[in-house]
């Protein structure tokens, strides 16, 4: 008997250690694979790393590409995200973010007639939401965006730019 329960327990811890190391690779593939039907772009992230004991997690690199016949490669991207989750939140109606941190945001806008990047980005992920979404609210505790920068360009009327730095938003 003590030895089918030391079985069963060092089972349990071998499960367990390989959900951890691997569930760094299924939020990546879930985020880039989600994100890129939703906005009918191409969404990518360099690596993710959570530890879900803790509710902790950091994700480096997110990109999102820009639709076709738009000039910049991305028109959304961030150096690193980093969220401080109260687990036991998720089980509740309302999910609290202890921290979010938003590290080297940069936006791309390119406007076109009639539309801009943006708009056709944000009207496929409006199109690809379901009008009936979950009850469940959402607070965030702190929240910081630091080392932002944005890039509005056109060619109407002539080819202009204009860049602004953001400043730390907290």
């Amino acid at each position: 008997m003590k030895k089918i329960l030391a079985l069963l327990l060092l089972v349990l811890a071998v499960t367990f250690v390989i959900a951890t190391f691997s569930i760094d690779r299924m939020v990546k593939n879930s985020i880039e694979t989600i994100g890129s039907e939703m906005t009918g772009t191409s969404v990518t992230v360099d690596r993710v790393s959570i530890s879900p004991l803790s509710g902790n997690g950091t994700i480096y690199g997110f990109r999102v590409a820009n639709p076709d016949d738009f000039g910049q490669e991305d028109a959304i991207s961030i150096g690193e995200i980093s969220i401080s989750l109260d687990l036991w939140s998720i089980f509740s109606d309302e999910i609290v973010i202890n921290e979010l941190i938003v590290d080297s945001p940069s936006v791309y806008v390119e406007q076109q007639i009639p539309d801009n990047n943006l708009q056709l980005i944000l009207t496929n992920v409006k199109n690809a939401t379901p009008e009936q979404t979950s009850e469940k609210g959402m607070v965030i505790d702190y929240f910081v965006m630091r080392g932002g920068s944005a890039e509005l360009y056109t060619e109407i009327g002539g080819e202009r730019t204009a860049n602004v730095e953001i400043s730390e938003i907290e």
